[in-house]
């Protein structure tokens, strides 16, 4: 239970800090890939507009959970629920090579999981007290 009213003061509910860090190293490691992709020409199916515009998401929701901002309750499900289906489709991909497979079929469980959990945390009552979030509405959450 959240104990003080004034949101962002009290104490954040439990497995909001593991998203946040989660956030952080996600950040860094792809911080360590736009480089390497924009140096190196690393990646010829990769866009780099379209990583730069996911990139700057997760620093968005970041800024966000770092600073206790009510929007980034909503940002964080939205992003979550696109996550799931993403990933739901893209077990659905063929690939030629196995290692592909495995690499993929890793990388989108790990994806499918980490969605899952914070759709899990972030439609929690402490959580949304804690951001100082009503309720939304359109979702039903």
């Amino acid at each position: 239970m959240v104990q003080k009213t004034e949101y962002g003061k009290a104490n954040p509910p439990k497995g909001l800090k593991l998203i946040e860090d989660a956030y952080f190293a996600i950040i860094i490691f792809l911080t360590l890939a736009l480089v390497a992709k924009i140096t190196f020409k690393f990646g010829n199916g990769i866009n780099i507009l379209e990583s730069l515009i996911g990139y700057c998401l997760l620093i968005v929701i970041y800024y966000g959970i770092k600073k206790t901002k009510q929007w980034v309750v909503l940002l964080v499900l939205l992003f979550s629920y696109w996550g799931v289906v993403r990933s739901v489709l893209d077990f659905l991909t063929s690939y030629p090579d196995i290692i592909q497979l495995i690499v993929s079929r890793a990388v989108d469980t790990a994806f499918l999981c980490f969605c899952c959990y914070q759709i899990y945390i972030f439609s929690k009552k402490e959580t949304k007290e804690y951001f100082g979030v009503k309720g939304i509405g359109i979702i039903g959450i």
